[in-house]
């Protein structure tokens, strides 16, 4: 790989990195080859499942209570008369409560949520500022509707209210309203809390199961992790996408442990780590994992066969039975948050069963018929390791416009294209040889399904049922980038040569190991260095001291780096700075060091217009518009 990364990567500098890394995961490899044992297998399986139960949870009880808090949030009456303050509630704790003035004569929450024919309740905690007065809430079929229906005195003190109303008549177009009524001369206002539509009469809000149910979930919604990134099911990944790889291990995994350990309270916690997993993975809406585990899972079904036959019908399984459903009801029935696409889980496998819609692919398609060409035309030996995102501009620069040109493409979202564009023909049969190699194992699968298996067969089966999974997974995303999804992998398949060798040189072996993983590990943290000063570089150039970003972006090239984590050149970066500086010079000389390793980078591509002569900034401008045909905003300056 390093002789091919030679001859043909632009940037050998990146290349080298992605090699060092590379050699990382063998090390990993090499080291599971020499130690692992069925027991460490075994112990990763169980870390494994105990791992994927903590890691659901969290995400699970963030995502209900903000559904739940979304629906039973007080009212958005919209009034300049009515304002929201911090006051004591009834239970006694500071919280938000509205407050309504004098006027207007009446204010309510239109289009809520009825059915005909059904019993509603809308109650609600109140009190007047000071003195008394008498309120008149009301729930009416139609927005004109303003009826009086019932009188309540209050007080300064808080006082629970609430009205029933059946909805016999409901028309298409109207419009059921909650709301006040002010009918009264009082001019006193009055603080609400607490209100709401609820669905039946008082009685059975009222009755022990509602109540056991609203503890409960007063208790959850009490209950809140702060978790990274914007997903909402996201766990500590801080994405849906990269928690969807975990499981491909995951699930797996716990099956595995289902099928190797015989505690029964340790089984009766696998049971419940499986079921919440799949609840989670079902709710992270990432189609490559939902296919992946669903492709791997097909080599249980004859195991899954037998266990449904010798399956006892008495209470306690009935009871399993309908919990599940009724739990996978219940959040199969919550939609997505802030999105407009894969709202709910129907909608999600209608987008998969879609697959040639473009709203499904997006721009996936153009990557991959982009990097389908790149391959094209370097079949043999690639672009070299960590070259694609360098070449992909070339190949795709016809879909760039002045809407999107800012975005930048670090991958093509299907591992096997990226391999291959990288490392070519000849590298990818090496590789297909080396995994093809571990492969003789596979007969375990014939003795697992024939139920003619030990121990080691069970596990050699998960392992490649994982395998399996994400290699599906692979072909819609990029599991290669991650870290959880490469330690697995390159530790199963150590483990699995364990197998087909015996002469392992174990002395030898630990000393490589040793400095291989001294030296990945330094280059690890200048990796961790590099992008802390690049991105505190860019946020002083955003923020226009250019000094300081200056400052940033060299400590940033000490680091033996000359990219960011985008693949953007830092001699770029530092070429805007010096501009914004005033020297001209040095930021047309970092801008032709920058275009030696990124030539065809939107950004280096126009400076360099913009700075060089008239000739080479004309031929600067033919090459743009070359890659680049549909992005106009150098047109001004050549026409």
């Amino acid at each position: 790989m390093f002789i091919v990364s030679f001859y043909s990567s632009i940037n050998l500098n990146e290349s080298i990195w992605e090699l060092s890394f590379f050699c990382g995961w063998i090390a990993l490899y090499y080291l599971f080859r020499a130690y692992s044992t069925q027991a460490v297998i075994k112990s990763i399986f169980l870390t494994t499942a105990i791992a994927s139960f903590f890691v659901c949870i969290p995400s699970l009880i963030n995502y209900n209570n903000n559904f739940y808090n979304r629906l039973e949030a007080p009212f958005n009456w919209e009034d300049k008369a009515i304002h929201k303050i911090h006051f004591l509630n009834p239970k006694g704790d500071s919280d938000i409560v509205t407050v309504f003035g004098e006027s207007p004569n009446h204010v309510g929450l239109n289009s809520i949520n009825v059915k005909k024919n059904k019993i509603y309740t809308f109650s609600f905690w109140v009190r007047a500022l000071k003195s008394k007065r008498q309120i008149n809430p009301a729930l009416s079929i139609n927005i004109n509707d303003n009826v009086i229906e019932q009188h309540f005195e209050i007080d300064t003190d808080w006082k629970f209210v609430h009205i029933s109303k059946k909805f016999s008549e409901l028309k298409p177009d109207d419009s059921p309203r909650a709301f006040f009524c002010y009918r009264d001369t009082s001019s006193i206002g009055f603080m609400v809390w607490g209100e709401k539509v609820t669905s039946g009469n008082l009685s059975s809000i009222n009755s022990f199961p509602n109540k056991l149910i609203n503890t409960a979930t007063s208790t959850l919604k009490k209950i809140t992790f702060k978790l990274p990134g914007n997903s909402k099911i996201a766990s500590t990944f801080g994405n849906n996408n990269f928690l969807g790889m975990f499981f491909c291990f995951s699930i797996p995994a716990i099956i595995g442990c289902l099928l190797l350990y015989r505690n029964k309270y340790l089984k009766w916690f696998l049971w419940i780590s499986l079921f919440i997993t799949i609840i989670c993975l079902i709710y992270t809406r990432s189609r490559a994992s939902w296919l992946g585990v669903g492709m791997g899972l097909m080599f249980l079904l004859p195991i899954i066969s037998v266990t449904i036959t010798k399956l006892k019908i008495n209470l306690k399984n009935l009871f399993v039975i309908l919990l599940t459903i009724l739990s996978f009801y219940h959040f199969s029935s919550i939609p997505r948050m802030n999105t407009s696409s894969k709202n709910t889980i129907m909608s999600t496998f209608n987008s998969s069963i879609n697959i040639l819609s473009k709203e499904v692919w997006k721009d996936r398609l153009i990557q991959y018929s982009s990097t389908l060409e790149m391959i094209t035309d370097h079949w043999l030996l690639g672009v070299g390791l960590g070259q694609w995102r360098i070449h992909y501009p070339k190949y795709s620069g016809f879909s760039v416009n002045n809407e999107n040109f800012l975005r930048i493409r670090q991958r093509p979202h299907n591992d096997f294209l990226w391999i291959f564009s990288e490392i070519g023909l000849i590298g990818f049969i090496l590789l297909l040889l080396f995994f093809i190699n571990h492969n003789t194992k596979g007969a375990y699968i014939r003795k697992i399904w024939k139920g003619n298996y030990s121990e080691v067969d069970i596990i050699n089966f998960i392992i490649y049922i994982s395998l399996i999974s994400i290699s599906i997974n692979a072909l819609l995303d990029f599991p290669k980038q991650r870290i959880i999804p490469n330690l697995f992998v390159f530790s199963y398949m150590g483990y699995i040569s364990s197998q087909l060798t015996t002469n392992t040189n174990k002395s030898l072996s630990t000393y490589l190991l040793i400095i291989i993983f001294f030296i990945v590990s330094t280059l690890s943290i200048l990796d961790c260095y590099s992008n802390y000063y690049t991105k505190n570089g860019l946020f002083y150039k955003a923020n226009l001291d250019h000094h300081k970003s200056v400052e940033f972006f060299d400590k940033a090239n000490f680091c033996l780096k000359n990219t960011d984590y985008t693949g953007t050149p830092i001699d770029f970066y530092q070429s805007i700075n010096y501009f914004n500086l005033k020297n001209y010079q040095q930021s047309k000389n970092l801008l032709e060091k920058a275009y030696i390793i990124s030539p065809y980078n939107v950004g280096i591509l126009a400076n360099l217009t913009m700075l060089s002569n008239k000739d080479d900034a004309f031929l600067y401008y033919l090459k743009f518009k070359e890659i680049y045909p549909n992005l106009s905003i150098l047109d001004n300056n050549y026409e």
